[in-house]
């Protein structure tokens, strides 16, 4: 036990040290009375007064778990951990090949940033010394959420030019370094995707094209 604390984040050891001390604390209390407590006992009411007891509006409220620490702790109790958003079918070499002409050799390549989860993942499909174009996709549980992480999005590029006639419902246009971007938020499926495409494959035409494929799909 004590090396897996050693392996675990602090917050996920926090709740397995109270799951177990809540049980041994239960049948600690059991052993030493020799009997059931009475429902009218100290013991019994107890818990009803702790219930009743008013809510501090200054104490903090509990944090709500990440989906990586939600999968995270699933692991760890033995549960298995839920599957990522399913991404695969959304950009296809065909569709890179058909908007760009490229014809040498695209296989699927890691994109490197955020891990995957129920409510992210995202796909490259490229060369290994050519970036070609990838897909993310965010799908957080509500529709608020999918608007306020497209608002961010668009807030982290420097030159984001708003498209007037955009893929979904709105878009906007982004450049960084050898590669253009083309993110928009997906109202019916409570989806922001992002579509990015090496300049040498891409420009905004392009980009915009692929983004409409991706937007048929989700």
């Amino acid at each position: 036990m004590m090396g897996l604390n050693r392996s675990l984040p602090a917050w996920l050891c926090c709740l397995l040290l109270l799951a177990s001390g809540c049980s041994k604390s239960t049948e600690a209390a059991s052993a030493g009375s020799g009997e059931p407590a009475s429902s009218g006992s100290a013991a019994a009411e107890a818990p009803a007064k702790v219930a009743a007891k008013a809510v501090d509006p200054t104490e903090e409220p509990v944090r709500e778990l990440s989906p990586e620490e939600v999968s995270a702790l699933r692991s760890v109790v033995g549960l298995t951990p839920p599957e990522p958003l399913a991404v695969s079918d959304l950009l296809t070499r065909a569709d890179i090949r058909e908007m760009t002409k490229y014809e040498d050799v695209l296989s699927e390549q890691v994109l490197d940033g955020v891990a995957p989860s129920p409510t992210y993942n995202a796909l490259r499909i490229g060369s290994e010394t050519m970036f070609g174009a990838s897909v993310q996709v965010w799908r957080p549980l509500e529709s608020r959420q999918a608007g306020s992480r497209f608002v961010r999005l668009k807030e982290t590029y420097i030159a984001a030019t708003a498209d007037t006639t955009p893929v979904a419902d709105e878009a906007f246009f982004g450049e960084f370094g050898e590669t253009v971007h083309y993110a928009f938020h997906h109202k019916a499926s409570r989806s922001v995707a992002v579509i990015t495409c090496a300049t040498k494959l891409c420009d905004g035409e392009k980009v915009k094209a692929l983004a409409d494929r991706v937007a048929s799909r989700l």
